[in-house]
């Protein structure tokens, strides 16, 4: 990834990412959250840390 990629920098991989496990994506949904906290991940030394929660098909959450 590019130094310094902002919000459109992270949403395309997201996207792609989502595709190969068959999670749900909203270009919507995604790019809200990564342009409200974009600036804390648009300085180069910036870390994102993703949890992925996969629940049992029936099962409430």
């Amino acid at each position: 990834m590019a130094e310094g990629a902002g919000a459109e920098g992270l949403c395309s991989p997201i996207g792609k990412s989502a595709r190969l496990v068959d999670a749900p994506f909203s270009r919507d949904k995604v790019w809200s959250i990564l342009s409200a906290f974009e600036r804390g991940f648009s300085d180069a030394r910036g870390v994102i840390s993703l949890n992925v929660v996969i629940a049992e098909e029936g099962v409430a959450s």
